[in-house]
């Protein structure tokens, strides 16, 4: 089994599709403390986005009906095969001080 070292950046980052991505990105740094690296798009389209928590990341955007959207799970398929969920990240960010953990209701 591989091992990993503190100073490592991680190798893993997830790419995640939302019907909301824009209020996902507020959400995400509100709830956990994610800060936005770059986010690209017009309006609450988003085309892509980085969202950084220490040396973790993830990718996210808006999900679309073309081409591109048709080889990733949308978030319908992804609610009914949970292929995409938070638990995708090897450890979960501990919320800021001041706010209460979140639970989901999918558990």
């Amino acid at each position: 089994m591989p091992t990993t070292t503190t100073n490592e950046a991680p190798r893993l980052y997830p790419a995640l599709r939302y019907r909301n991505a824009a209020k996902m990105i507020d959400w995400l740094g509100e709830a956990f403390g994610f800060s936005v690296r770059a986010r690209h798009g017009e309006g609450d389209v988003v085309h892509h986005a980085e969202l950084v928590f220490g040396s973790s990341m993830i990718m996210l955007g808006t999900a679309r009906d073309d081409d591109y959207g048709k080889r990733s799970a949308n978030p319908v398929q992804a609610a009914a095969s949970r292929s995409i969920s938070p638990s995708t990240m090897p450890t979960p960010p501990t919320p800021r001080p001041g706010r209460p953990a979140r639970r989901s209701s999918r558990n």
